[in-house]
């Protein structure tokens, strides 16, 4: 926790998918939302936020880690990982 929030911006969520080294791919009518580049899109993504909520939702439990934190070492010790529902 001490090295977690120790910086400047920590997010904090009681809901959240983490996928971590290990991104899911987009189905095709959601990857309009794919921005590559700087700066984000403010709100050209609204008309796909519906569409993105039934898909996560529907294939993925929240709150649960999907992939190894970008940033950790590699290690032996046994973690468990959420897999598809």
């Amino acid at each position: 926790m001490e090295h977690d929030l120790d910086s400047a911006y920590t997010l904090l969520s009681e809901h959240f998918y983490y996928f971590g080294r290990s991104p899911m791919e987009l189905p095709e009518h959601l990857r309009p939302i794919i921005h590559e580049g700087r700066a984000h899109k403010s709100d050209k993504n609204d008309p796909y936020v519906e569409a993105f909520v039934e898909w996560i939702t529907s294939e993925f439990k929240p709150n649960r880690l999907y992939g190894m934190l970008c940033d950790m070492p590699q290690t032996w010790e046994r973690v468990q990982i959420g897999g598809r529902p």
